[in-house]
């Protein structure tokens, strides 16, 4: 059985979003697509949260072999210890990829 991995997602900060190396069906980067951040939500069809606009702009990262990144703003609502769903789609203009990442709200400490 897989256990599920949960990434940090710190209340009260800015975070970087990123889907790196996306490529095509025959593994080249894909530099020119349009990728968003459609979903922040509660984990098991949970509520979407407060505080941010979405769809999310993604812009692609200059020189970078596929990469793209979002800012998710430091005061979307979130609870300590519950867990999300972060929706990411990548449009290519002929081909279409979703991602989706679980992750978990946490307060950054100074350690």
């Amino acid at each position: 059985m897989t256990t599920k991995q949960y990434a940090p997602i710190y209340l009260d900060n800015s975070g970087g979003l990123v889907l790196a190396g996306l490529r095509d069906m025959d593994g080249a980067y894909v530099n020119g697509a349009t990728v968003n951040c459609t979903q922040l939500r509660l984990e098991d069809g949970g509520s979407d949260v407060s505080g941010i606009t979405l769809p999310l702009a993604m812009p692609y990262v200059a020189a970078s072999q596929g990469k793209y990144r979002g800012i998710i703003p430091h005061d979307v609502v979130l609870e300590v210890g519950k867990r999300y769903t972060i929706r990411i789609v990548a449009d290519t203009g002929t081909l279409i990829a979703t991602f989706n990442h679980a992750v978990v709200a946490r307060v950054r400490g100074s350690t």
